[in-house]
């Protein structure tokens, strides 16, 4: 999709995040009721949007260098989680859906998709971090799987905040988060998933 003088959508992103010209989106409320539902989300954190809403995430202050944030939700990988996002995304690799080819390889069963993995990661990491905070993902850099994950994986996530500094403008700020993903086992959790998440967050407002 082009704007005017035939410059993409995805250009004018880009060229905004970089300038700290990027406009927030509108604020919407929970489609079902006014506010968010806690029940689904479990405890909010008191922090609340100008138009009152409240959230959970993190305003750009809010972030500290060197804080690792264990975030509480986990998610069992089923085979119906592997077979659809394979599917939506058209990837037809026999690994991830053949469970005949995948018994004859090294792993001897059929594997999770990496990138559901990373946007697993992704999700599991949103409520303590940029839930209603955010303005844009900017970038997913160095991204690393150490080790596969199999249906049945139970996953959780971890977050370090790695770098953050303000926009020229000083009106939001970029922060870059080390995100990694473990298979939960007794004893020592396994890695499975690793890479540097670099946002786009909005200042705390004015009182």
């Amino acid at each position: 999709m082009s704007g005017p003088m035939g410059v993409s959508l995805r250009e004018r992103v880009a060229t905004n995040a970089a300038t700290g010209s990027l406009q927030s989106a509108p604020k919407r409320g929970c489609p079902l009721c006014s506010s968010r539902c806690a029940a689904e989300d479990g405890p909010t954190v008191n922090r609340r949007r100008t138009d009152g809403r409240a959230m959970p995430g993190r305003y750009y202050e809010e972030f500290d260098v060197g804080e690792t944030v264990a975030h509480d939700k986990r998610r069992t990988v089923s085979e119906s989680d592997n077979q659809r996002f394979c599917d939506l995304t058209m990837n037809q690799q026999p690994l991830h859906l053949d469970a005949e080819f995948a018994a004859e390889t090294r792993f001897g069963e059929r594997l999770v998709n990496g990138l559901y993995t990373m946007s697993l990661a992704v999700g599991l990491s949103i409520p303590e971090t940029t839930d209603g905070t955010i303005v844009a993902n900017l970038s997913y850099d160095d991204v690393e799987h150490p080790e596969p994950v199999f249906h049945g994986d139970t996953l959780r996530a971890e977050s370090t905040v790695s770098d953050k500094r303000e926009t020229s403008d000083g009106e939001r700020g970029v922060v870059t988060m080390h995100v990694e993903a473990y298979r939960v086992e007794n004893g020592a959790d396994t890695l499975v998933c690793e890479f540097d998440r670099t946002v786009l967050a909005e200042k705390r407002p004015d009182e």
